[in-house]
């Protein structure tokens, strides 16, 4: 059995039939979220200096999972968004498609809060990242394809399976495209896939919270979320630390 059929198999034997449906009560955050908040930290510790400062700072793992405080703190800078974007993910992913996918994540939290509608940000997103890797915008492009697709299933697995970049964010974009109004229920859906789940959770959820705010958040998944007052008082410092630029 390959290893996202066996993922998906665990999934329903842990959680039943149908998947996961709530948060455990301690929920444990991954290494997906400690890679964020690596960034998050990085850039509020940066402030608007060079890229060779922000270089420095940002380490770890991971790529796409990773960018969504780079898409939220450069908002109103789309190239700057761009070129930090960049450096955050080739310090540990220098393939081109892995490049796109990380820039592309960023670029999407920065189109939900702008109050771009879902349905042209597959388009925006391809022109945001035109050039880059030919395998990300054939991996994007397929979104369209099975968004309309009754059978969820056989959509996600037409996408992939979502351990490399280009089919994690497909996947992502395609969980919140199916529930553009709902943050639980995009999260439901990406956390339930057969493939490489808590980094495509971790990437809708980022697009999801950024479109629909906070307050979308199921209030007893906030609660019981770990170290919720110190993620809190992060995204607080971030928000400061973008209104200085």
């Amino acid at each position: 059995m390959s290893l996202e059929k066996a993922k998906g198999v665990m999934i329903k034997r842990v959680y039943g039939a149908r998947g996961i449906r709530d948060l455990p009560d301690l929920a444990v955050y991954t290494d997906d979220t400690q890679m964020s908040i690596a960034i998050a930290e990085a850039l509020i510790e940066a402030g608007h200096k060079d890229i060779e400062t922000l270089m420095e700072r940002a380490k770890g793992c991971g790529s796409a999972m990773r960018s969504a405080p780079v898409g939220y703190y450069y908002q109103h800078n789309p190239e700057k968004l761009k070129g930090v974007a960049h450096i955050t993910g080739i310090c540990t992913h220098r393939h081109g498609t892995a490049d796109a996918a990380c820039i592309g994540a960023a670029y999407l939290v920065k189109l939900a809060p702008d109050g771009m509608e879902p349905s042209v940000m597959i388009g925006e997103l391809l022109n945001f990242t035109r050039g880059i890797s030919d395998e990300w915008e054939e991996a994007i492009e397929k979104i369209g394809k099975c968004l309309d697709w009754k059978d969820e299933e056989k959509a996600l697995s037409f996408l992939g399976e979502g351990w490399v970049g280009e089919e994690g964010m497909a996947l992502a974009l395609y969980c919140f495209l199916r529930y553009p109004d709902s943050y639980e229920k995009c999260l439901l859906r990406a956390a339930n896939t057969n493939g490489d789940s808590d980094s495509i959770a971790c990437i809708a959820g980022a697009i999801s919270g950024a479109y629909l705010g906070f307050e979308a958040i199921p209030r007893g998944w906030v609660e019981r979320i770990e170290n919720k007052d110190y993620l809190i008082d992060l995204g607080i410092r971030l928000a400061k630390a973008r209104e200085r630029l």
